[in-house]
Formats: C-alpha cells, sequence, structure tokens
C-alpha cells in the first residue's frame, strides 16, 4: 500500500543566511515509529514526543502508523528548534486532518509545548529577517511575534495548534518600518575643537557622506580618538532598503528586538587576522563584517600585525569577505568605513612641540607596518600635530546631522550626470601641475574626482569648483607623508 505522503516548509540557518527546508512526511501501515530524517539536529530530533503530546492536547489524532520525515536539502546540517510547526502541518495534511486555506506555500516556524501552544524566539525573527524572498513569502509563525520588527512580507498568526481547526485565517500584508534606533554610546549634542581638529572633522563628515576610509595621524592627545568617536554619533539611520537587504540582520536588533545604531566596532591592536576578517568552524563573524553598514575604528594602527592589516586589502575594496575553507565557503558582507589613527613615530612627538628622539631607522621601521597597496586604498588622510591653539571652534550635532542629511537627499538626487563628466583625468590636469600627479597612483586620481564630487555635494553644488578639487587634492596628497619619512 503507497504512503500518504505531504511537504511543508520551514527555515534553516546556513552561515548568515537562512536557507528553505523542504519538509516530507511519509505516513504508511506498520510498527507505530516516528523517524526524523536528513541530518537533522538532536533538538529537533527529539521532538517526536513533543509532537505527539502536542497534537492530542489540540484535538488532533496521532496516527499509530510508521511516519518518516526528511528535512530536504538532506546533505545539510539543520541546527534550529523552529521545525516543530512544520513538522505537525506535515503529519495533519498527511493524515487528512488539515489544508491550507489557499495555494500559497506556507512557510512554517514554531516551537511547540506540550499543551499544543506555539513559541518563538529571537533565533526564529533572525531566521525570518535572514530569508533573502521574503518579500513574496507567506509565513505562519507564533501570535507573540507580532510585536516585534518583521520584514516586508505576509503573515499568518496563530498561538495554539487548535487555532488550525479554522481554515479562515487570511494572510496578513506587513511593511517594514525603521524604527528609531538606540542612541548611540559615543552620543554628543555640543563640542569645543581647535582650527585644525574641525579641519579633520571636516573630513569626517566628508567620509561619512561619501563612505571614503580615513586615516588620522598625529601626535599623542591631538583629538585623533576624539574624532573618530564623534563620527560614530553623526551616522545617519538605517533605511528600510539596508534593513530589508542586509546580509547580517542576525546583528542589526539586539536580544529586545529592538533596532541597534550603526555599528561602532574598536578592536583592541592586539587583534588577530582571524579576529579581524572572521573564519572558525563553525563560521564566525570577524570585525569587518560585524561593523558592515557602520565605522571600523582602528586606534593605533601601525601597533596591528602585519597580516591582520594586509588582510583588509580586498574588503576595503569589495566591501566583501571570501572566505573558503576545506568544507565551507562563505561570502560575508564587508562594507565598512575604515576610520584609523596612528602616531607619526614610535615615541609620538615628530613634527609636535615636544623633542623627538626617533632616528630616521627607527621611524622608516615604525611606518613599513602599513604597506603602499594598504595605504592607497585610504583616501582621507587627516595630520593633526601639537600647535598652541585653544578650543574656539563650537560644533553642534544637530546642525551637523541636518546638513548631512540634505547632503545626502541632494547627492542622491543628482548624483550621475556630474559624475559622468568628471571620470575624466583632464580635468585635474587643468588645475594641478603635471608633476605633482606623477607622484600620486592611478587608485589615488580616482580618490580625488570622488572625494571632490562629494565635498560639491556636501556644499549642494551640482558642479564641482577647483576648490573643491583643491581641498580633495590636499586630502589625498597628505599619503605623501609616508614617502617623505622613507
Amino acid at each position: 500500500m503507497f504512503p500518504n505522503l505531504s511537504e511543508t516548509l520551514s527555515l534553516s540557518r546556513e552561515g548568515q543566511q537562512s536557507i528553505l527546508i523542504r519538509v516530507e512526511v511519509a505516513i504508511r501501515k506498520g510498527l507505530p515509529v516516528f523517524q526524523i530524517l536528513g541530518l537533522a539536529s538532536p533538538i529537533t530530533k527529539e521532538s517526536k514526543d513533543r509532537i505527539r503530546i502536542a497534537l492530542e492536547s489540540s484535538g488532533f489524532v496521532f496516527p499509530f502508523d510508521a511516519i518518516i520525515v526528511n528535512l530536504q536539502p538532506s546533505h545539510k546540517t539543520k541546527g534550529t528548534s523552529f521545525f516543530d510547526l512544520a513538522i505537525c502541518l506535515g503529519i495533519l495534511k498527511a493524515t487528512g486532518q488539515w489544508e491550507p486555506s489557499s495555494n500559497t506555500e506556507l512557510v512554517a516556524l514554531g516551537a511547540l509545548s506540550l499543551s499544543g501552544e506555539i513559541h518563538g524566539s529571537k533565533e526564529l525573527l533572525d531566521l525570518i529577517r535572514a530569508y533573502p524572498k521574503s518579500h513574496g513569502t507567506t509565513f505562519l509563525v507564533p501570535e507573540e511575534i507580532r510585536k516585534e520588527t518583521l520584514p516586508t512580507g505576509y503573515y499568518i498568526f496563530i498561538r495554539h495548534l487548535s487555532d488550525l481547526h479554522s481554515n479562515n485565517r487570511s494572510p496578513v500584508s506587513i511593511q517594514l518600518e525603521v524604527p528609531k534606533p538606540k542612541e548611540s554610546e559615543e552620543c554628543w549634542e555640543e563640542m569645543l575643537l581647535t582650527y585644525d581638529q574641525m579641519k579633520g572633522f571636516q573630513a569626517i563628515c566628508y567620509a561619512i557622506l561619501g563612505g571614503h576610509h580615513t586615516l588620522i595621524i598625529g601626535n599623542p592627545g591631538t583629538g585623533k580618538t576624539l574624532l573618530a568617536r564623534m563620527a560614530s554619533a553623526i551616522q545617519p539611520q538605517w533605511s528600510i532598503t539596508e534593513l530589508n537587504e542586509s546580509e547580517t540582520p542576525f546583528h542589526l536588533f539586539d536580544n529586545d528586538g529592538k533596532l541597534k545604531a550603526r555599528p561602532f566596532r574598536s578592536p583592541h591592536h592586539t587583534s588577530t587576522e582571524q579576529a579581524l576578517v572572521g573564519g572558525g568552524s563553525p563560521l564566525v563573524l570577524g570585525e569587518v563584517s560585524l561593523a558592515n553598514g557602520g565605522i571600523l575604528f582602528l586606534d593605533e594602527l601601525t601597533e596591528f600585525k602585519d597580516r591582520a592589516l594586509e588582510s583588509l586589502r580586498e574588503p576595503l575594496d569589495s566591501g566583501k569577505i571570501y572566505l573558503s575553507r576545506v568544507y565551507h565557503r562563505e561570502t560575508l558582507p564587508a562594507n565598512f568605513l575604515l576610520i584609523a589613527a596612528m602616531n607619526p613615530c614610535p615615541c609620538g612627538n615628530y613634527n609636535g612641540m615636544r623633542n623627538c628622539h626617533c632616528s630616521k631607522k627607527q621611524m622608516k621601521d615604525y611606518l613599513k607596518k602599513l604597506s603602499g597597496p594598504l595605504i592607497d586604498r585610504i583616501p582621507i588622510h587627516v595630520q593633526l600635530f601639537q600647535k598652541m591653539e585653544a578650543r574656539t571652534v563650537k560644533v553642534k550635532r544637530s546642525e551637523i546631522l541636518e546638513r548631512l542629511e540634505k547632503a545626502r537627499i541632494f547627492k542622491e538626487n543628482s548624483l550621475g550626470i556630474e559624475n559622468q563628466k568628471f571620470l575624466n583625468r583632464d580635468i585635474l590636469r587643468e588645475h594641478l601641475p603635471e608633476q605633482e600627479l606623477g607622484y600620486l597612483s592611478h587608485r589615488q586620481i580616482s580618490n580625488i574626482m570622488r572625494l571632490a564630487r562629494t565635498i560639491a555635494d556636501f556644499n549642494l553644488s551640482p558642479t564641482i569648483s577647483k576648490p573643491n578639487l583643491l581641498e580633495a587634492y590636499e586630502f589625498v596628497q597628505n599619503s605623501l607623508f609616508f614617502e617623505d619619512i622613507k
């Protein structure tokens, strides 16, 4: 006699994404056994008795037959505890006790109690947020997660298995709304800066607006770390597009389901290469992925290990990390803004108000930790050297946020027309001497053009003026500091 077959859908986590799992159920006459196949986790296998009691407690008949559950794809390990609901639906469909009210494919997620109540948790929310096709999917989920921030999609909420007796529930359409994130720990309202610090902060504003990596070089106590931490509080809020398309949704929300502020990661300089870029088994995200969408601040840049710094080259360019292991390959997001700070020499006093005791060789050995290709990928170079200068420039966070928002809107509405004309090096040659351009690499020349466009956007200018171009050139040309020492 042929077995009764049914199929339902659920989700499991693989790396940083959710994958669709097909829950196949077969019921045939025979000894009453209940088997779950397909590399199910121990917590899924132990759900057999829980499912039987929950079905009987909810008024359904548990079949006294051989039940085989297969989780497809069978070669992938399933590490979630939310297959209970999908397996129950499969059993009820195979025995004719329940049929979906429409032809829409339901993705069922939920853990069962013995009484038949359906529960969820933060991990269940993460599975839904990480599913890339959630826009056109109907989810059958616990009622208790209705109050949480859910991605755009269709949902059917149920509290108890007994709710399945009535088949009149229609999907509820939910559109993601960006909740107000928690305030950054580095929040400030007003700050007094020196003239040089203000110039550095201006560069930070350009960096945040245009996504330009930034290196701050200066003596100890000149405000390098201060500027980086001020940058954390002027990052824009998350957009709906970013929340819907984020590749690391597991880290956008805290344990209470509240949206976090944009990340500001500041790893210690003893961090290893794997701690920065990720890896291991099981796969663990590195700092570059945890900083995705926000700022990665590397203080005391020259104290980091050489291999750790060189591992940043690819993500600085591509915004992704490609990790290949013998049994696993993963593409991790790493679209972060790098802000780095360093002293100009081992003692830190070079070009400052105190005497520098470093020899030329010591300075060369100190600076050669930063390779040319790495420096080439950082467009903005800010120099902060000690001067007898008072803090007289007042900066208000609200005014800066307002100006950045206006510039961002202006950039989105006008980007493209001027950029197409400006991607032409002949324009640089009109304003800068050929011999000065000869010292710069092709990437640095491209950095000047992109940064000049950002400066024009910040000033709400549709065209790039010569002052915009010269200001961009000054920031990029500061990288010759390394050549001057060497």
